[in-house]
């Protein structure tokens, strides 16, 4: 059984106008309307020196109650709503894809899974929030949503296990 399922056209001509900022939010460019937070282990942006401390020789007993934490919220995001995964696509990379998944359990190894330099490496839509979530570095991943997105649940399953919301620094 394959892990994506493409989504039907009609409703990625939906998505694409709903979430018409995703190729500038992968370009890393302000957006216009949309806000941005982050998801972290860490309750406040860490300085150079704290980062050098906190994110270089992480033990792996520490590296493992950061993965709990994580995993805790996927699990959590899951449960509470749609996510669907998408790719830039086109000479630009400008066009959107969007699929969903086979089943949950292929979904929370999409986002919990780590890369060969043990990162990890998602982007996602919430469509019913109307938000991204794409994975960062150092145990911090990142939101976007418009002015209509829902950070006060993202901020309760954030709490619930055990992560921190933090406001964009900039």
């Amino acid at each position: 059984m394959p892990t994506y399922l493409n989504v039907p056209r009609s409703r990625q001509r939906e998505l694409s106008e709903a979430f018409g900022w995703l190729p500038s939010v992968a370009d890393s460019q302000p957006i216009c309307g949309v806000q941005s937070f982050s998801v972290s282990f860490f309750d406040h942006w860490l300085s150079e020196q704290e980062a050098d401390d906190l994110l270089n020789n992480v033990s792996a007993e520490q590296q493992r109650c950061r993965d709990k934490k994580h995993l805790s919220f996927c699990e959590k995001l899951i449960a509470e709503t749609e996510i669907l995964s998408f790719r830039l696509h086109g000479r630009r990379q400008d066009q959107v894809r969007f699929r969903s998944f086979s089943e949950k359990d292929a979904l929370a190894q999409h986002l919990t899974e780590r890369t060969a330099k043990g990162e990890y490496n998602f982007h996602v839509v919430l469509p019913l929030l109307r938000m991204a979530y794409c994975s960062g570095y150092d145990d911090t991943s990142h939101f976007y949503c418009g002015k209509s997105g829902n950070v006060a649940l993202i901020r309760r399953l954030a709490q619930d296990s055990g992560l921190h919301v933090l406001q964009s620094a900039g």
